[in-house]
């Protein structure tokens, strides 16, 4: 570079006070302006942070020298977002330098995201940074969803990929708890928990031009991080629970999904039906008594699948295949009969009541628990109920 960076930092800081007035919260460097790790077209990295998230005044962009320079602002959300890994751009949080600071608050405002960064880098938040990893996949999956529509347009398709890639190391980031700079191969080679053969297709991907090629390439990425992320989940310590624990209060709303079927098979109309999320909701919640493993939305029915059938539970499906709604009628009231064994058996309450005084009677009996207590135990809670109706 021809020019002073001190005289140009200066100049910068100049203009934002000048522009911004006590809008102007912070100024900071960072990447190859703190480093001095240039290439011959790196840019000068330089922003600032304005007090009001509306305020988009005070930005520079222009060649400077053959050189970009983009002095632009960065507000507290975007840090915020930073902080807690959500976007990209850990790095500037994390290698940053402050050069103007309006007042000691927004310095030590500055220190506290960047501490924040720290601790979710930290192992204590390992099981929130998983669920943010899974997030980020899901959200990831609507760039290939953008690829299967792109009607064979390569540069569409090639675009979408190349934001797939991207939303795909950010989740890896999130998974390893480590901050990278998407753009340097060598940090994303530091990552210890990739796929198998994830930047050989990651390459491949970047060269392909066709449709069909990148449609395959960016689903198996999308696939093979997904089986990464739930080998990770299930390696989670979560609290030990049992059967009981596990379904809780559960038959109430079991018994009601089932209900809400009942009556769309009645109309022959399935869109009010509710039998798939009870089937969802009793396997779920059964998973962590099973496999000590709390499951989420972000996983597929198979993570946690269970053959019901063991247990004395119908096969609804043929029943749906064949717009049997007599059938499935029929079905539901097995399924409920199955339910209810199967309470039995684990000695888990239906908290099924005939009349307000019954009601009454166990709203007074959790009062009673609660008083003993000092605060509701579910499994003492339980056991009262269970010897109440036995």
């Amino acid at each position: 570079m021809k020019f002073d960076i001190d005289t140009l930092q200066s100049m910068l800081i100049e203009h934002a006070k000048t522009v911004l007035g006590d809008k102007l919260d912070l100024v900071f460097i960072y990447g190859s302006s703190l480093t001095n790790k240039r290439h011959r077209y790196s840019d000068f990295d330089i922003s600032f942070v304005p007090s009001d998230t509306n305020v988009w005044d005070g930005g520079i962009t222009v060649i400077l020298d053959g050189i970009m320079l983009d002095f632009y602002p960065i507000h507290w959300s975007r840090l915020e977002a930073m902080s807690c890994m959500d976007v990209m751009g850990g790095t500037i949080l994390y290698n940053s330098s402050l050069v103007y600071s309006r007042n000691e608050e927004s310095k030590v405002k500055f220190d506290n995201l960047r501490s924040g960064l720290e601790r979710n880098l930290s192992f204590d938040k390992r099981k929130d940074m998983i669920y943010k990893s899974m997030a980020q996949l899901k959200s990831a999956s609507y760039q290939h969803f953008l690829i299967s529509c792109s009607k064979g347009n390569s540069l569409e398709c090639m675009f979408h990929a190349k934001n797939l890639v991207n939303e795909l190391l950010l989740s890896l980031s999130q998974l390893n708890q480590q901050c990278i700079d998407t753009r340097k191969r060598d940090q994303i080679n530091s990552l210890k928990l990739v796929p198998k053969d994830f930047m050989k297709l990651i390459d491949q991907l970047l060269y392909e031009t066709g449709q069909e090629n990148i449609e395959d390439l960016s689903f198996n990425l999308l696939n093979m991080t997904r089986e990464l992320l739930v080998s990770e989940q299930r390696k989670l310590k979560n609290n030990a629970k049992d059967i009981k624990e596990a379904l809780n209060e559960g038959y109430p709303e079991f018994k009601g999904d089932l209900q809400r079927t009942e009556i769309a098979c009645e109309r022959e109309d399935l869109l009010s039906s509710a039998y798939l999320l009870c089937i969802h909701e009793f396997m779920i919640h059964l998973a962590p008594a099973v496999e000590g493993v709390e499951y989420n939305e972000f996983n597929a029915m198979s993570d946690y699948f269970m053959d019901l059938a063991v247990e004395g539970f119908p096969d609804l499906v043929p029943y749906v295949q064949k717009k049997d709604f007599n059938g499935l009628k029929k079905g539901l009231m097995e399924f409920d009969q199955a339910l209810r064994v199967f309470h039995r058996k684990h000695e888990i309450p239906l908290y099924e009541y005939g009349s307000l005084e019954d009601l009454d009677k166990f709203i007074k009996s959790r009062e009673i628990v609660i008083s003993i207590t000092g605060g509701l135990s579910r499994r003492l809670f339980h056991e009262a109920v269970f010897l109440q109706l036995n």
